[in-house]
Parts: structure tokens; C-alpha cells; sequence
């Protein structure tokens, strides 16, 4: 009798140890949201004003919000995982054109919504921890837009699509089969460096 109370507490408790492997098994689904710092649209925005400071406009006041990032991933059989990213940012200053001198003539703002798809490639996946790389690529909508003080000036918007990626060459995540944060380093629209919260569905 003894034996077989042990053989049955046996097979209950491989029963529950094979049911928590394949529940943590499904959770093939992730939801991610993060903030970046240095993405492809702050660098150009550099560019750019050099390039107006060099025609002799002058530029303060600069604020960057983003970029802040929605991931979704769908983990399959291999390594990869497919998925697609939805990132946004925000950049306002105000400017002085050339040859103005009642300070401010307006302010110059920038709006970014950047859609990709996207793929990660894990170097190694636990229930605790992994190590990935990822690539993305998309496009970018911006929207330009200077409003003058002056009503002299004419206000000026533009609305361009552009290509743009983000490559991160190393991501670490750690937590629990549920939530976990992470951190990546790379290039792109996501930031040279990134970090965030990851949801397993």
C-alpha cells in the first residue's frame, strides 16, 4: 500500500512539473514597452541644426521626448522570433531666423511615428533569463511643422516618409515566465541604448 501511495504521489507530482513546463511552453507571446536615448531622429535633428546654424539661425530651448516603444513578438519552434515595433518621439525649440534680433521668431517641432517589422534571433532562453539580438525595418512618418510669432511669416509644415531601422546587437532580459525587464544596446530609432518591461502572454 505504501508503494503504491508513493507510485500515485509520483505520477501526481510529474503530472504538475509536466503541466507547468508546457503552461510556460505556450507563453510564445510578448508584449514590450520601453524608452531609448540617441535614436536615428534625434541624430538628424542634429545635422540639421548645424546646418541652420551655419545659414545663421539660432536654435534654444530644445526638448526630445521618445523614443517610447511597443513591441510584439511571436516566439516560433527555432531561435527566431517575429514580431513587428511601433516607436514615437517628440522634438520642439524654439528658433531665431538669420538677421532677426527681437529674439524668438517661433519654435520649429518635429513629430516621429516610426512602424517596422521586425525579427530576434535568441543566443540563449530560460524561463528566467535570455540573450537575443534583433533587427527591425520600416518606415518613419514626420511630421515638420514652424509657427512664427510674427505674423509677417508664414508658417511652414511638411509631411515626409522616410526608411529606418533599428539593430541591436545584444539584448539581456530577466524576470519570471510572466514579466521580465530588459535592456538593449544597438543603433536605430529605438536609441543606442533602450530599456523596458516585457509581458509573456
Amino acid at each position: 500500500m505504501k508503494h503504491l501511495r508513493a507510485a500515485v504521489l509520483t505520477v501526481c507530482l510529474a503530472a504538475v512539473s509536466v503541466g507547468a513546463q508546457a503552461q510556460a511552453d505556450e507563453r510564445k507571446n510578448e508584449l514590450s514597452f520601453s524608452y531609448g536615448f540617441m535614436p536615428n531622429a534625434q541624430w538628424v535633428g542634429y545635422l540639421e541644426k548645424i546646418t541652420g546654424q551655419e545659414a545663421g539661425a539660432r536654435f534654444s530651448d530644445d526638448s526630445f521626448l521618445g523614443p517610447l516603444s511597443v513591441e510584439y513578438f511571436h516566439h516560433t519552434r527555432s531561435k527566431l522570433s517575429l514580431g513587428a515595433v511601433l516607436v514615437v518621439a517628440h522634438n520642439k525649440q524654439d528658433i531665431q531666423l538669420a538677421g532677426t534680433t527681437n529674439g524668438n521668431d517661433g519654435s520649429w517641432t518635429n513629430n516621429y511615428v516610426t512602424v517596422m517589422p521586425a525579427l530576434k534571433y535568441d543566443w540563449m532562453r530560460n524561463e528566467k533569463m535570455a540573450i537575443y539580438s534583433k533587427l527591425a525595418l520600416g518606415a518613419t512618418w514626420r511630421n515638420e511643422s514652424i509657427d512664427f510669432d510674427d505674423k509677417d511669416y508664414i508658417d511652414y509644415g511638411k509631411d515626409a516618409f522616410c526608411f529606418n531601422w533599428q539593430a541591436s546587437a545584444i539584448g539581456f532580459e530577466y524576470g519570471s515566465t510572466t514579466f521580465r525587464g530588459f535592456a538593449e544596446l544597438g543603433v536605430g530609432e529605438q536609441g543606442v541604448v533602450l530599456a523596458g518591461i516585457r509581458f509573456k502572454l
